[in-house]
């Protein structure tokens, strides 16, 4: 695959592209998922089984009818529960983020490689989605359209993370930048991204 001439490229040049390096890098990206997610969700499967009482197994998050003690017990399972599923998620994220920018730049990359990379800087993903998650939440409490726009504007910031080794505050700015004069181009492609992977 020959390396490709880095500049901006239309919405349906990124889907072509999105698409056929999906396609072609489909077992790196199914074995990030499946030895980063798969066990978190059997072990996270198994914290919420093991938090709810074993005389009313079907009882949920919202139910409040058992003691106090049962309800902080369901509580904790779940919260527990959510906590190994989002950093399983960031890290198979930033995993895949980094094998599909090898494969964008013409280069040849394991499951193995893409997973050692995103661990090494698994810290600087939590704190990007953690700080830009804040931000954004803030501007939609204040006005809403402040959180639409810092949800846009901070897009590709883990992107500029895995490719360009830009941390913190300064891959938010970063990521600012790239999305400047293109918001409304990149809002369309995450809505369009987003309509694609929630039909797969």
């Amino acid at each position: 695959m020959s390396v490709p001439q880095l500049r901006p490229l239309g919405i349906g040049e990124i889907l072509d592209v999105s698409l056929k390096i999906a396609w072609r890098n489909a077992g790196t990206l199914l074995r990030i998922v499946f030895f980063v997610v798969a066990p978190a969700q059997v072990l996270s499967a198994l914290i919420q089984v093991s938090s709810t009482p074993d005389d009313e197994p079907a009882r949920g998050f919202f139910d409040t009818s058992g003691t106090e003690t049962e309800t902080w017990t369901i509580f904790a399972g779940f919260a527990v529960a959510g906590v190994i599923g989002f950093l399983a998620g960031q890290l198979a994220t930033g995993a895949c983020f980094k094998a599909v920018a090898q494969a964008y730049l013409g280069e040849r990359t394991t499951w193995r490689d893409s997973l050692g990379f995103a661990l090494r800087r698994f810290r600087s993903i939590l704190w990007i989605v953690i700080l830009g998650g804040f931000l954004t939440l803030l501007g939609f409490l204040l006005l809403i359209v402040p959180g639409v726009y810092l949800a846009v504007a901070f897009a590709v910031a883990l992107p500029v993370l895995m490719t360009e080794g830009v941390r913190g505050r300064k891959a938010l700015g970063r990521s600012r930048s790239l999305v400047k004069g293109r918001w409304w181009r990149t809002a369309i492609l995450l809505l369009v991204a987003g309509l694609l992977v929630s039909i797969v």
